[in-house]
């Protein structure tokens, strides 16, 4: 919960760390819903990570 707040702040100040901050999250999401066998969690956390890593490079490349 604590990442995601904070990516959400480091987002509202126009900060590109907040998509990293998404993708290690969900990552550990994912990751922990596996080991849990919660699959359809751990789907959708795969699902947004792919999402966080194309928000990354268009932000990244939108700002170069």
């Amino acid at each position: 919960m604590v990442l995601v707040l904070l990516g959400y702040f480091l987002n509202a100040n126009l900060n590109p760390n907040s998509w990293l901050l998404w993708i290690f999250g969900n990552a550990l999401v994912g990751a922990y819903s596996f080991a849990r066998e919660a699959y359809p969690t751990a789907v959708m956390s795969s699902i947004l990570v792919v999402m966080s890593v194309y928000g990354y490079a268009n932000w990244i490349g939108a700002n170069n």
